[in-house]
């Protein structure tokens, strides 16, 4: 969320207008919901419609080890799910319990994926309060939520998923930046992957300099994905031409055909990513300077400095 007197990125759950989500206004009369329908004021809300450049400047106000997001942050969620979960697929179906070795078995299902018709119900700005989720602690599981209309009808009811405490498990709900991490591509030719070796350091995302360090190579194609890397923490995709039931069974998205420029990533997917969403999602075709009314990016903090060599 975002302390909007103050312009810093904060780690709080709270319906004050001071932390008001979204773009930091409330939605106007042209979306059919309750005056206080927090999908309308915005209160309890995300902080969405930020670029990737925003969120890190309001992170670091914070002072040294704070970021947003930072990728060797969203390594540790992709690469814990894997092994915790014991599967690739954020989308197989929840299991509670465990199994004969006292592992945990399944991924959280759909989610928070399915959302119909987003765009009409409050113009794709955030649905799922930042509240949704705590009952369960520190757990794993589901929590079920329903979001209504301005009658009180559930328009889409979903179960979001807790990993341990972290609401959302990495997927779905909104679109998350990745901070750290550049994507050089050079329509026809090739796609190559950079990482920040220091977050203490400077980090500009629309230039790659010393500081930075070459980690893969991701495909020039959009597809699911069937290998990524775990080089330099990037767990970018290598390859792709996998499946929704196959491999890592979550979408790259790029436009490194066509276009030549440097690009961010975008990971986890939306509210209405469905079967494209999931942990290992990654799009790659936003520049630095992007901003979207379903993309977010959490604050996170690294005591020491997460060095990459």
């Amino acid at each position: 969320m975002m302390d909007r007197t103050e312009q810093k990125l904060c780690s709080v759950i709270s319906t004050d207008p001071r932390y008001r989500g979204g773009n930091g206004n409330a939605l106007g009369d042209n979306y059919p919901l309750a005056a206080d329908a927090p999908q309308k004021t915005m209160l309890g809300m995300p902080a969405t419609a930020l670029s990737t450049t925003a969120f890190g400047t309001y992170a670091r106000k914070r002072g040294e080890g704070w970021e947003a997001n930072w990728f060797v942050a969203r390594a540790v969620v992709e690469y814990l799910f894997e092994i915790i979960m014991g599967t690739r697929n954020s989308q197989a179906a929840f299991n509670a319990e465990l199994d004969a070795n006292g592992l945990r078995q399944g991924g959280f299902g759909a989610g928070a994926t399915n959302m119909p018709n987003w765009g009409t119900y409050n113009g794709y700005y955030p649905v799922i309060p930042t509240s949704v989720g705590l009952e369960l602690g520190d757990g794993v599981g589901l929590v079920d939520y329903s979001v209504t209309n301005a009658d009180g009808v559930a328009v889409y009811q979903c179960k979001v998923p807790v990993f341990f405490g972290l609401v959302n498990a990495g997927f779905g709900n909104l679109w998350r930046w990745v901070r750290g991490l550049t994507v050089s591509q050079t329509a026809g030719e090739k796609t190559e992957v950079f990482v920040a070796k220091s977050m203490y350091a400077a980090f500009d995302p629309a230039n790659i300099g010393e500081g930075m360090r070459k980690t893969c190579e991701c495909p020039q194609r959009e597809g699911y994905i069937i290998k990524k890397s775990y080089e330099g923490l990037c767990c970018m995709p290598t390859s792709v031409g996998g499946s929704t039931a196959t491999y890592y069974c979550d979408y790259f998205w790029t436009n490194a055909a066509t276009q030549t420029s440097l690009r961010v990533r975008a990971a986890g997917g939306s509210v209405h990513g469905g079967t494209n969403a999931g942990a290992s999602l990654s799009a790659a075709y936003n520049a630095a300077s992007t901003t979207y009314a379903y993309c977010s990016s959490p604050l996170c903090f690294f005591e020491e400095d997460p060095q990459i060599e």
